[in-house]
């Protein structure tokens, strides 16, 4: 704080020359302070982020909410290459895309987001709570407590990647558990396959269009178009093509033909009726707009009677 002269109080106007000399004079003083009292702040910010140099361990953000091991080989300027830990190969980057392990003090958010590692890997996390120096964490693939040194602060564009990765995580979630409920692809009551049969076929997962070839001991052998190979599979893992029958309210659940007709057919939510057509949204939130006739309704297996 500054203190004055009681004399300053009375500093005549009626010399003008003197009384303006020591305003400046007063002015360059108190500018001078305010000036030192900043640079007496600036080694304490420098030691609070040191700044990345060559031989420097880090994590580093290739594509949004994604990190990996690196060790910095070469800065110049803003630009910066990396040798990754995973299998040596060398990266371009910028340094706001990089997070120094030497430097990871810095304040975390509770609850908020963040950079968790897990086995010497480093993932998006959502901080829940922190208890005793502990935070309980939730990573991608499930719950966890980290002590302090296993997280690094999500800061700028990184933290909105963090919570867009979380939000899309959810809305999957919901639009998994969705689908589950409403059941899954299922051949019409008393619709038998036979050869030469346009089909779709259940394979690792998917659906896919393929024809079915002829029957066999153990099923049926089909050819997918996806593959040009042949497969022998069980009867009730394969289905007419569209259309079928019945209404499909919004909130249902279909599929509908990939993008080319080798490809596995896309799971949608059904948004809205328009006629013949339907609104339709992917797990990745994408819409678009679907004929009536071109989809395959899921629906609960009604158990034998």
């Amino acid at each position: 704080m500054l203190h004055f002269s009681r004399r300053s109080r009375f500093l005549s106007p009626r010399d003008p020359e003197s009384f303006a000399l020591k305003r400046l004079s007063l002015a360059v003083l108190a500018v001078a302070l305010t000036a030192g009292a900043c640079d007496s702040e600036a080694p304490n910010k420098a030691q609070r982020r040191r700044p990345i140099d060559r031989g420097d361990v880090v994590v580093v953000e290739p594509s949004a909410a994604t990190f990996l091991n690196a060790r910095v080989i070469a800065v110049d300027g803003t630009a910066v290459r990396l040798q990754l830990e995973s299998d040596g190969r060398t990266l371009h980057a910028q340094l706001g895309d990089l997070y120094s392990l030497a430097d990871n003090g810095a304040a975390l958010s509770v609850p908020g987001v963040a950079i968790c590692r897990d086995t010497g890997a480093w993932y998006p996390c959502r901080i829940d709570s922190m208890s005793g120096g502990i935070y309980a964490v939730e990573f991608p693939h499930g719950k966890q407590r980290l002590a302090r040194p296993e997280l690094l602060q999500a800061t700028g564009v990184t933290a909105i990647n963090v919570r867009r990765f979380f939000r899309q995580r959810s809305k999957r979630s919901s639009f998994a558990k969705g689908a589950s409920r409403a059941g899954a692809p299922s051949a019409p009551d008393g619709w038998h396959p036979r050869p030469g049969d346009p089909v779709l076929v259940a394979k690792d997962g998917y659906w896919f269009a393929g024809r079915v070839l002829k029957r066999v001991e153990d099923g049926l052998r089909v050819r997918l178009l996806a593959r040009s190979a042949e497969y022998v599979v069980p009867a009730e893992r394969i289905i007419p093509v569209p259309p079928y029958k019945g209404d499909i309210e919004p909130g249902g659940y279909v599929l509908v033909e990939g993008g080319a007709a080798a490809d596995a057919w896309k799971l949608v939510r059904v948004e809205e009726r328009r006629g013949a057509k339907l609104r339709v949204r992917d797990e990745h939130g994408h819409t678009n707009q679907v004929a009536r006739v071109a989809v395959v309704p899921l629906r609960r297996h009604r158990p034998a009677p």
